[in-house]
């Protein structure tokens, strides 16, 4: 072997020339092969996560089984190429994105598109934004909220951020009533079952102050 080469043990037997771009078609040619075996068709999930999980559980599985000519699998080679590996650090890398961002007097924010509630305390005031992938991350004064990242043009709206508020006017009471859970669900039509509409809003708005007096 010559001084200016490295001998690299995984993922095969080649030489990687330093300072030169000789081996740029090859790792090309690599990740064209583990896109088209597992990347063809594209798949399918209900989020990031469960897309990414799916396809390293099916990697796995295939590299379990497929052996060199020493009989040596893809995960061995890996658990043996793992030992040569520097330690991770101990906070992992955040790839989001730092955005800073003024809550309106509604005490929502447009991120891409997108518009976001938070607690009403927080209208007129500054937060950063770390937007990731397939989530946003809000941070105000200590206090962070994140929420699974929407479209442009979709909104995430959550009333119970507005319970102060809406003890004074609880004009959206049936969608607070969801969010607070089945047992609040029930209370809203007893109630409206027993007053008529205006009376209605009035006896919730009750039961809205006795939540941001005593909580939940």
């Amino acid at each position: 072997m010559k001084e200016h080469e490295i001998h690299i043990p995984f993922p095969e037997r080649k030489i990687a020339h330093v300072g030169e771009g000789h081996d740029k078609g090859g790792v090309e040619s690599r990740g064209k092969g583990i896109r088209l075996q597992h990347l063809t068709p594209i798949p399918q999930g209900e989020s990031l996560a469960e897309i990414s999980q799916a396809l390293l559980a099916r990697m796995e599985k295939a590299f379990a089984v497929k052996k060199d000519a020493q009989g040596q699998s893809v995960i061995g080679k890996i658990e043996e190429e793992r030992r040569h590996l520097r330690a991770l650090p101990l906070r992992p890398f955040d790839p989001s994105r730092l955005v800073l961002v003024s809550m309106s007097s509604q005490s929502t924010v447009r991120l891409e598109g997108a518009l976001y509630s938070f607690p009403s305390h927080w209208a007129r005031l500054d937060a950063a934004a770390y937007v990731g992938v397939d989530q946003a991350r809000i941070v105000r004064r200590g206090e962070t909220m994140t929420y699974p990242k929407k479209r442009r043009g979709e909104k995430q709206i959550c009333y119970r951020h507005y319970l102060r508020e809406l003890t004074r006017k609880p004009q959206v009471a049936p969608e607070l009533m969801t969010e607070l859970g089945e047992l609040f669900q029930r209370l809203w039509k007893l109630f409206e079952e027993m007053h008529c509409g205006k009376e209605t809003g009035r006896v919730i708005a009750k039961v809205l102050q006795t939540i941001v007096d005593h909580s939940l």
